[in-house]
């Protein structure tokens, strides 16, 4: 029996047993977080370098009407700020920091193979809609990130959460889903990846029906 086969007979046990404890994630290096299934990232152009090593500032603070957003001048994308939570529970409000999303995309050409968990309003279709419906910014292509731009946002150098709180406040130290499909599971794309906040690891031996908090992002016009 090969190793390999091993490693994904291991790793789709552990994607069908997710329903216990939420796992806390591996911690990454600069470029790490990301293990089986992403050796390569989706998209090459992206950069995830310390500030200290950037020859411009990496992000500026954005204010459309009171609308708040922070650009990646770097990688030429644009974050969501979220609120702080003003109540446990506000889906009325898709950028109050309290809210959480069970995973859910009905393109079968972008979900992995498998669609999720549709939450009626609280899944992260509905997320996104939401924001597009009510052109946030004046905007409408409003999307979850994959996993190799979220975990752009993760700053090594802090914890607690693991990113830079001056552009990105109201962070909570838990898990954020990504757009990215994990690859190994006895049901094939039933399991996403996500990043751990407190400390930036990545995870994606996880079920899409947890419910985890969302950051949206657009690619800058």
């Amino acid at each position: 029996m090969s190793k390999r086969f091993l490693v994904v007979l291991l790793s789709t046990l552990i994607c069908t047993l997710a329903h216990g404890a939420d796992p806390v994630g591996t911690k990454p290096g600069i470029k790490s977080g990301i293990k089986p299934g992403l050796k390569k990232p989706i998209n090459k152009k992206i950069v995830n370098s310390r500030p200290k090593d950037l020859k411009v500032q990496r992000f500026v603070k954005l204010n459309v009407n009171g609308d708040k957003m922070v650009k990646d001048q770097i990688n030429n994308l644009i974050w969501e700020v979220k609120a702080p939570n003003q109540a446990l529970l506000n889906y009325g409000n898709p950028h109050d920091n309290g809210n959480k999303y069970r995973w859910y995309n009905s393109n079968s050409a972008t979900n992995g193979g498998h669609p999720g968990f549709n939450g009626n309003g609280t899944d992260t279709q509905d997320f996104i809609k939401a924001l597009n419906d009510k052109r946030y910014v004046g905007i409408s292509d409003w999307r979850m990130p994959p996993i190799d731009e979220l975990k752009t946002l993760v700053d090594e150098t802090r914890k607690d959460p693991a990113i830079d709180t001056e552009f990105f406040p109201n962070t909570v130290s838990a898990h954020y889903w990504s757009a990215t499909t994990w690859p190994y599971s006895d049901q094939v794309g039933r399991c996403a990846w996500n990043i751990h906040f407190y400390h930036g690891g990545a995870n994606g031996a996880v079920t899409k029906d947890r419910k985890y908090h969302v950051r949206a992002v657009r690619t800058a016009r």
